[in-house]
């Protein structure tokens, strides 16, 4: 008979991962990625124990534990995009040189776990079986998914309106920043 530990059980699950963003291709920029400044301020919580936290650079959508183990590197929660794991991983190598080997889904909601798709085939995805079923399905593009997202396409028309209505260039060029 096979045991389960309930909430305990965890999956090296390839499922966690989300399918790579549209029209990404090997090389271009992830969308989201044009920020100046570091994503991330890393704490030392601990000897080869650090949290990271969003410095507002972008969006990133959770902190994260990260564990530097002898070998290896264990990064929980991959973040709200592509482009915030990406961060997350580039600004580490402040802290070490050693690879990323795991990645923990504390849940499956998109803001912990929506940069899965950055990380290679060689890095372990971890996560309990609901998160694996919840990810695998989209569910985690729920109410709080909607309420983050749901109002971009009124901002995108309004800042459209305000670009055509601007009355300088400056004040064209500052609106065509936020838009794009």
């Amino acid at each position: 008979m096979r045991h389960r530990l309930g909430l305990v059980v965890l999956l090296l699950a390839a499922a966690c991962r989300q399918p790579e963003p549209p029209g990404t291709a090997e090389g271009d920029p992830l969308p989201g990625s044009d920020f100046e400044g570091p994503a991330f301020e890393l704490e030392q919580v601990l000897p080869e124990i650090y949290h990271a936290r969003g410095t507002g650079a972008v969006a990133v959508g959770a902190n994260a534990a990260i564990i530097i183990n002898d070998d290896d590197v264990l990064i929980v929660d991959s973040h709200v995009s592509p482009a915030a794991a990406q961060a997350l991983l580039d600004e580490l190598a402040a802290v070490t040189d050693k690879p990323v080997r795991y990645v923990v889904n504390t849940h499956y909601h998109f803001d912990h776990a929506h940069g899965n798709q950055i990380y290679p085939p060689d890095v372990q995805v971890i996560g309990h079986e609901l998160t694996r079923e919840m990810l695998a399905s989209g569910a985690s593009k729920g109410r709080a998914f909607e309420l983050f997202i749901g109002p971009l396409p009124q901002a995108i028309a309004d800042l459209r309106r305000q670009v055509a209505a601007a009355p300088d260039d400056s004040t064209r060029r500052a609106l065509e920043e936020r838009l794009a």
